[in-house]
């Protein structure tokens, strides 16, 4: 029996970090379009989608794990996804603590953090 096809559909209002680990490990930055904020009357948001296999992990999160200052963005989002794909197969909490490590260690950053995990099986 083939594995479900599970298909993601994203937008951005803000914050345009998010990565995806592949089954064979290798990590990438998924790019979206930025949009106008929440609430505006008549926005029209673009949306990417993104098929996810299984043994993927699709990696959302708020711009204060990625925003640094002084650090280009792209550069930091693919700090991130580097970090993913060197992260190895680790359950979500210890996926969290590795991505999250350089922000507790930082004097330079104030921002909220949030991650949000998705593991495909």
């Amino acid at each position: 029996m083939a594995a479900p096809r599970i298909r993601t559909t994203r937008t951005s209002t803000g914050s345009r970090a998010a990565g995806l680990r592949r089954p064979d490990g290798r990590a990438e930055v998924l790019r979206v379009p930025p949009n106008l904020p929440l609430g505006i009357d008549a926005a029209d948001y673009t949306c990417t989608h993104v098929d996810l296999p299984p043994g993927s992990v699709l990696v959302l999160c708020t711009d204060g794990l990625v925003e640094a200052p002084g650090v280009d963005l792209l550069d930091s989002v693919r700090a991130m996804a580097a970090r993913l794909e060197d992260a190895g197969d680790l359950d979500a909490e210890g996926l969290a603590d590795v991505l999250v490590d350089d922000v507790r260690r930082s004097t330079h950053r104030s921002d909220d953090v949030a991650v949000l995990l998705l593991r495909t099986r």
